[in-house]
C-alpha cells in the first residue's frame, strides 16, 4: 500500500494498471529499462496487429511504428499513457465483442484519463449510429446505461485528478490564441476529406477542439492525430499524400527528438 500511495502521490491519479505493472516488474527484480522495453515490445506489437487487421500494408506500418515522433514520445516516456495507449488499441481490436471491448476501454481509461477525449468521441458516434438508423436494442440501452453510470463513478473517483490538472492547464487565453486549433483543425478537415463522412469527423473531434479551449494543445494535438490516423487509413489503407506529408514531417521531428535524448539526455530540451 505504501507504494500505492508514493506513486500516485507523484504522478497523480489512482491509475492501477500503469501501476500493477510496474510493482509486478519491481517485485520480480526485473530492470527498469527492460521492463519499459517489455512494454513498448507488448504495445508496438498491438498496434501492429490492429493495423494488419484493418488491412495496412506492412511498410506503413513500419512507418508508423519506428519513424512517427508521437510513437517515439510513448516509447521513451508518458509510460502510464503507454499502458492506455495498450489497452486502446485492445478494445479497437476486439471492438466487435463487447464485452472484451468494455474491459478493455475502461482499463484504458483507468490507466490515464486523456483517452477520455477520444472515447468520448467513439460513444458519440456509437449514439449518433444508433438514433439515425433507428435499432435501439436491449443490448444498446444496457450499453448507454452501463457507459453512463461509469462515467458518474469515473469523475467523482477521479474528481480531485481532473481539478488538479485543470488548475495547472487551464489558461484564459487558450480560448482565443487561433494558432492552438490549426492543427487540429487541419487533421479534422482532412478526415472528412478522406473518410468522405461529415458527422462522424465532427462527433470524434468536438472533444479535441473543447479540450484545447480549456486547457491548451500539447498533448491533444497528438490524441487528434492518432484519431485523424483512423479515417486517413481508410482511404488507399494509407497510401495516400496527406498521411506521407505527415509522415515526413513526424519523422523529421522524430530525429529531433532522438538526437535531444542522445546528447541531453532527454527529448524536450529547450
Amino acid at each position: 500500500m505504501e507504494g500505492l500511495y508514493i506513486y500516485n502521490g507523484r504522478l497523480d491519479g489512482y491509475r492501477f494498471p500503469p501501476l500493477t505493472y510496474t510493482w509486478v516488474t519491481s517485485s520480480l527484480g526485473i530492470n527498469k529499462d527492460i521492463s519499459a522495453t517489455f512494454l513498448n515490445i507488448i504495445f508496438a506489437s498491438y498496434v501492429y496487429i490492429y493495423l494488419r487487421k484493418i488491412n495496412v500494408n506492412k511498410s506503413i506500418c513500419f512507418i508508423i511504428l519506428f519513424t512517427n515522433y508521437y510513437f517515439w514520445a510513448l516509447y521513451t516516456t508518458m509510460e502510464q499513457v503507454r499502458v492506455a495507449f495498450i489497452f486502446f488499441t485492445l478494445s479497437q481490436i476486439y471492438k466487435d465483442k463487447l464485452i472484451l471491448f468494455i474491459i478493455f476501454s475502461i482499463l484504458s481509461l483507468i490507466s490515464h484519463q486523456s483517452l477520455l477525449f477520444i472515447y468520448f468521441g467513439i460513444f458519440s458516434v456509437y449514439l449518433f449510429q444508433k438514433l439515425d438508423y433507428r435499432k435501439i436494442n436491449v443490448i444498446d440501452v444496457s450499453v448507454i446505461s452501463l457507459t453512463l453510470i461509469f462515467s458518474l463513478f469515473f469523475m467523482i473517483y477521479f474528481y480531485s485528478t481532473f481539478k488538479h490538472k485543470f488548475g495547472v492547464y487551464f489558461n484564459e487565453k487558450y480560448i482565443f490564441e487561433i494558432k492552438n486549433y490549426i492543427p487540429c483543425l487541419i487533421l479534422f478537415i482532412f478526415s472528412m476529406v478522406y473518410s468522405k463522412k461529415i458527422i462522424i469527423p465532427i462527433l470524434c473531434f468536438i472533444p479535441f477542439f473543447l479540450g484545447i479551449m480549456l486547457i491548451g494543445p500539447t498533448r491533444l494535438n497528438m490524441l487528434a492525430y492518432f484519431t485523424s490516423l483512423y479515417f486517413v487509413l481508410e482511404y488507399k489503407n494509407g497510401n495516400n499524400l496527406f498521411f506521407y506529408l505527415t509522415s515526413s514531417y513526424l519523422g523529421y521531428k522524430s530525429i529531433l527528438y532522438l538526437n535531444s535524448i542522445y546528447h541531453h539526455g532527454h527529448g524536450f530540451h529547450g
